[in-house]
């Protein structure tokens, strides 16, 4: 994954569909006055936002729509007078929102079209590539996201019981960027561990989303240690639902869980590692993964 660079222009778009009334795949494109192109909902990262509350901010802007993000699609690198530039996309679907309530000032026209159409009106060769990616992905999806809790006070600089270990400075930094990161997942519920450093991750982000918070010993440490079975089991009872839920659990539960799950799929990637605030987004549908996503907190 591309880091933000002071020498680095960072950007992010999406892929913005729906099925129409036949049950057919339409995709949104926009057409931008001032270059007189027809293009992909994107723009650039402001301040210190993600690259995904970028997207999701800029598809609001322009699109008018409210979308929920499915999974991640690619990447796309130009230069800009000289200045490398990075734009990252997704596949996110409508769920609410008004396509002709978009910024007039810098869409002037919006167009639903299937992707074949898409693909012939858009003008930039970067755009029908991510287009092509779209059409390979498996969208009818749901996320199950698995968190590991936000950085916490070190084991050896806490005299306490291990479960009351809080999170740090930089911790709470992380909650605070996290809410923004999976507020365009449309979570519907929030599942912890009873540690302190879960909760104090997991409180935070479910009163700002507005979200469920449902708190249990079964995905402690605690718990794991005791029957690893009963963790997987709750993990697996959640990937069943049809539902945008998130665990914030403790790693190396997480990770290991995630291993067993993806390769019992034959999904298995090298890198399953979860630092400090990171998260998986199982992407998924009739009980399969379709995809698998590595959000990395930064």
């Amino acid at each position: 994954m591309i880091r933000d660079e002071e020498d680095v222009i960072m950007a992010a778009g999406a892929v913005v569909w729906r099925r129409n009334p036949e049950g057919k795949i339409e995709v949104v494109v926009i057409h931008r006055p001032a270059y007189d192109d027809w293009t992909l909902p994107k723009g650039k990262v402001e301040g210190s936002e993600t690259l995904i509350a970028c997207a999701f901010r800029e598809i609001r802007e322009e699109t008018g729509l409210l979308t929920r993000f499915g999974p991640y699609i690619g990447d796309t690198f130009y230069e800009v007078n000289g200045v490398p530039k990075v734009v990252r996309y997704w596949s996110t679907q409508v769920v609410d929102g008004d396509d002709q309530s978009f910024d007039r000032s810098e869409v002037d026209e919006l167009l639903w079209l299937s992707p074949k159409k898409a693909l012939e009106r858009l003008t930039i060769k970067d755009d029908r590539h991510i287009v092509k990616s779209f059409m390979k992905l498996k969208r009818d999806t749901t996320p199950l996201i698995l968190l590991r809790h936000a950085r916490a006070l070190d084991r050896k600089e806490w005299s306490g019981d291990d479960g009351d270990r809080p999170l740090t400075e930089e911790g709470h930094r992380q909650v605070r960027k996290l809410i923004d990161t999976l507020h365009p997942f449309g979570l519907s519920a929030i599942h912890t561990s009873d540690a302190i450093r879960c909760l104090d991750t997991a409180r935070p982000i479910s009163q700002a989303l507005g979200v469920e918070l449902v708190v249990s010993a079964k995905l402690s440490e605690y718990e794991y240690h005791r029957d690893r079975t009963s963790t997987a089991k709750y993990i697996e009872n959640l990937f069943k639902l049809d539902q945008s839920v998130l665990v914030c659990g403790h790693n190396p539960m997480l990770t290991k869980i995630i291993k067993k799950m993806a390769r019992r799929l034959d999904m298995y990637k090298g890198d399953f590692s979860l630092g400090k605030g990171d998260a998986f987004i199982l992407h998924r549908s009739n009980g399969k993964i379709r995809e698998i996503d590595h959000l990395k907190s930064t």
